[in-house]
């Protein structure tokens, strides 16, 4: 257990937001709550009002804000000088005004935040065609993905000896898909195309793949009026959505 958590501990006694009227009341006692609070990624239900009465300190001014924050977090009587424990506490006190809510730092936030970036595609097959893909410089769409950056706030934040906070991680590739692949939730890797002039003209990559990863799409080619058959083979390859865990 962190030392934060033995100090507040102490003041809060064995229950945590059991303190005594003498101890700690009014805006030090909730500015205490929050520090508490704030430093684990476990919430009990009593933390939502001090959380949200910290949260509610805004201004339109941004500095405002941070003072407005700095200043009530100040409240809770941790420091005593200028020691190097004191030092640290200030430190994670300054973390915790500067920046919004360390949810942010968490999986469930972090897996939706999307992120556009360019992506390629070809024209040289029917799929993009028929999801009304055109031609353009290169083939390049509007992409998007998970984004696998956390805010910059979130290292210091879950690094600092003050919190017991779990560092998230990113299992994903990052590549950007097309918007039609992210909606679908795959992308279609093509293995062969075929023509009603070959006989058996599935490639046998196609051919071993389970049923459902095979996708294919036929169409009609009208060559001076002696038209055949074409059929693109594809393999689906399905993708996680749900890039950030413990």
């Amino acid at each position: 257990m962190k030392k934060l958590f033995l100090f507040l501990a102490f003041c809060f006694s064995a229950n945590l937001f059991a303190v005594e009227p003498d101890i700690l009341t009014g805006d030090r006692r909730t500015a205490c709550e929050v520090l508490l609070c704030l430093s684990s990624g476990t919430r009990p239900s009593e933390c939502n009002p001090p959380l949200a009465r910290f949260f509610s300190i805004k201004f339109k001014k941004p500095w405002k804000t941070l003072q407005a924050r700095r200043n009530f977090l100040k409240l809770c009587p941790t420091d005593t000088g200028d020691t190097a424990e004191d030092l640290v506490m200030s430190d994670y006190k300054e973390i915790l005004a500067n920046y919004e809510d360390p949810n942010q730092c968490t999986p469930p936030y972090l897996n939706r935040q999307l992120q556009n970036g360019r992506v390629s595609y070809s024209l040289n097959n029917k799929y993009y065609e028929k999801q009304g893909y055109k031609n353009n410089i290169n083939n390049i769409d509007n992409g998007v993905r998970i984004n696998p950056n956390m805010p910059s706030f979130c290292y210091a934040l879950i690094n600092h000896q003050y919190t017991d906070l779990k560092m998230p991680r990113y299992n994903c590739s990052g590549e950007f898909y097309t918007q039609t692949d992210w909606q679908n939730g795959y992308r279609l890797n093509l293995l062969g195309i075929g023509s009603s002039h070959f006989i058996n003209s599935e490639p046998s990559a196609y051919t071993n793949l389970p049923n459902n990863e095979k996708h294919k799409i036929s169409y009609h080619v009208d060559n001076n009026h002696a038209g055949y058959n074409v059929t693109e083979y594809y393999q689906i390859i399905r993708f996680n959505k749900t890039c950030w865990s413990y």
